[in-house]
């Protein structure tokens, strides 16, 4: 069965590139732009985005952009092989005498429940395991005397923000990517970290955050009762050197912002 529905495909592709070939001939105007160029403003929704964001919602805001993009995308595609397959079916399809039925309909029936079924695990297996994931970082936080960086998501980090919300609690955003830098000051936050037993340090990937550009990271959020209070993009800035820093240098700068 699948070779004969590749022959049709193919089959299909050829009959559209010999149509499309024969209409650029006897119209004699290549340059002439097709329907799908005139559509594809109205097909393409525009999505204002302004760039990264430092605050706890704007982050997630970059993160859910990047995701939009990413599943329009997957449904175009889909969308285009749902209609490839369709158009070979009825071309290559016969119909019988009761209903109008034809062979390919129970196979298809089939194939979509199948597909719903799994879509609907796929999205209870991901709503549990989000569940468990909070959960599991929020009794870390509870129980750690002296809470070292915790790793999160862009999403785990802002519920990690809400939920120490009305503690007063500091919480601490380390955005890094794989610079020695990076590494440097992440060594250093988590060797000083005992120090500061009434916060709590998160550690996030700067690119899942939007944050590309490597000379702004690391970057180092604080935010009490829920709200952003220090902003430090490219932190090394606060720094008396921006490679060679010390332990020191770094606990420093923490009392500044953590010991309030």
């Amino acid at each position: 069965m699948a070779d004969i529905e590749r022959q049709i495909l193919q089959r299909v592709d050829c009959d559209q590139d010999s149509a499309e070939r024969s209409r650029a001939v006897e119209n004699g105007d290549k340059d002439r732009p097709t329907d799908l160029d005139e559509g594809a403003g109205d097909s393409m929704p525009v999505v204002s985005h302004d760039g990264p964001q430092t605050g706890a919602k704007g982050v997630v805001a970059d993160y859910h952009h990047a995701q939009r993009e990413e599943r329009q995308r997957t449904m175009q595609e889909a969308a285009a092989a749902k209609a490839a397959y369709a158009d070979a079916v009825a071309m290559r399809s016969t119909e019988d005498s009761s209903g109008g039925k034809t062979i390919w309909t129970k196979d298809s029936a089939d194939l979509v429940a199948k597909k719903s079924d799994d879509d609907d695990d796929d999205d209870r297996f991901f709503k549990e395991y989000r569940q468990r994931r909070i959960a599991e970082l929020s009794r870390a936080a509870e129980q750690s005397q002296a809470r070292v960086l915790t790793d999160a998501t862009p999403e785990e980090y802002v519920e990690i923000v809400d939920q120490m919300a009305d503690s007063g609690a500091p919480v601490a955003i380390i955005l890094v990517n794989d610079s020695a830098v990076s590494r440097r000051i992440e060594g250093f936050i988590r060797a000083a970290a005992p120090k500061y037993a009434h916060a709590t340090f998160v550690r996030v990937q700067a690119a899942d955050c939007g944050f590309v550009d490597a000379d702004l990271v690391p970057i180092v959020l604080v935010y009490r009762h829920g709200e952003l209070e220090s902003n430090m993009v490219r932190v090394v800035d606060r720094l008396p050197d921006h490679v060679s820093f010390e332990l020191r240098d770094v606990v420093k700068l923490l009392d500044s912002v953590l010991l309030k």
